[in-house]
């Protein structure tokens, strides 16, 4: 990751930032990626899979719509749209690359 790297990410953000604050969150971002650098190279073959305690447990929808009961309608209001989707404005440009 490089300078450029976060002057990108701040424009696609829509976030003004200084050269002095893109040069503490390049530093911030490589601390953080050395970090899990050092967490993928923890070796895990001895861990038991155990079931968490805590899990996401979903509802049954009561009186759920049929998929697709509303698409018609919506493309019909929408100002655009082609075979079932909405057309939008591009809202990210990608003139800005990314290093390598």
């Amino acid at each position: 990751m490089e300078l450029l790297d976060i002057a990108k990410l701040a424009r696609l953000s829509r976030i003004d930032m200084s050269e002095t604050e893109q040069k503490e969150l390049l530093a911030d971002m490589h601390s953080i990626l050395g970090y899990v650098a050092q967490l993928e190279s923890v070796t895990t073959t001895q861990t038991e899979n155990a079931l968490p305690l805590l899990r996401n447990v979903m509802r049954a929808d009561k009186n759920a719509y049929a998929g697709g009961e509303y698409t018609e309608v919506l493309s019909k209001s929408a100002p655009e749209s082609a075979a079932g989707y909405i057309k939008v404005a591009q809202v990210i440009a990608d003139d800005i690359p990314l290093s390598v």
